[in-house]
């Protein structure tokens, strides 16, 4: 559901700092500094030390961006979920534009987690992620990326996500684990970009592996072009140094160590 209040304009932080933010609702959506964004700007500013505490969407800057610009935006702090689409400065993301932005926040929630932004995704526009980085622990159960959970694209309108990194360790329980992204849609395209945390499957009670696990992406099905990855990947099944499985797509020019 769309909320009734919705931030709209242009904010611009001029190198400002806020300290200490913090949010407990953990029975609402859309939960961040600015709970959801429509056709806005956003840009230089900085929330440090926070704590941010929601349902479904939740992001130390953002919950959820729909049309809208982040622009030389960080974070650092924790962030939870109590179910899915949780990430270290924005929740979801829909034509999004976002970049020279970071976060060192640490993400813990169910499914779709990231230590940027939990989900992208293109709606009316494309969305882009430039520039980047995330150093964050995400820990989740399927979908979960050191950078992005999951990005997906439209036949039409794409999702790039170029010269980023994420270098803080991923942990998941489930499927889709990657080290910058959990599960990379078709229409989508991943270039200049690494990850250099350890990427770990966590056990499951149910006796069943953990699938898909890879040190840069975990399940892939769009371009990878020019991408690297050199952290550990530990258990799963189904598991690669750079993706963990690939459905279709393409891999070119990439490497892992």
């Amino acid at each position: 559901a769309f909320p009734s209040l919705k931030f709209k304009g242009t904010y611009d932080g001029d190198g400002k700092k806020i300290s200490n933010l913090f949010i407990d609702r953990q029975t609402e959506e859309s939960v961040g500094l600015f709970g959801y964004v429509d056709n806005a700007v956003i840009k230089n500013l900085t929330v440090e030390n926070a704590d941010v505490t929601g349902k479904n969407a939740v992001g130390i800057l953002v919950g959820t961006v729909n049309t809208g610009t982040i622009t030389n935006c960080h974070s650092s702090g924790k962030v939870r979920c109590i179910s899915a689409r949780s990430g270290g400065l924005v929740g979801s993301g829909m034509s999004i534009t976002l970049q020279d932005s970071s976060s060192s926040a640490s993400v813990k929630g169910l499914t779709f987690q990231g230590g940027l932004i939990a989900d992208v995704s293109a709606y009316l526009t494309l969305s882009s992620i430039t520039n980047c980085h995330a150093s964050g622990a995400v820990i989740g159960s399927y979908t979960v990326g050191g950078l992005v959970g999951n990005i997906d694209g439209k036949s039409t309108i794409k999702v790039t996500l170029s010269n980023s990194y994420a270098t803080g360790n991923v942990s998941g329980d489930n499927h889709s684990i990657g080290g910058l992204v959990g599960s990379h849609g078709g229409y989508s395209e991943i270039s200049g970009c690494y990850a250099e945390g350890t990427v770990t499957a966590l056990a499951r009670t149910d006796g069943y592996a953990v699938q898909s696990v890879g040190g840069l992406v975990g399940m892939n099905y769009g371009k990878i072009g020019t991408s690297h990855a050199a952290g550990a990947v530990a258990g799963g099944f189904q598991v690669g140094g750079l993706v963990g499985t690939s459905e279709s797509g393409s891999i070119n020019r990439c490497y892992a160590t």
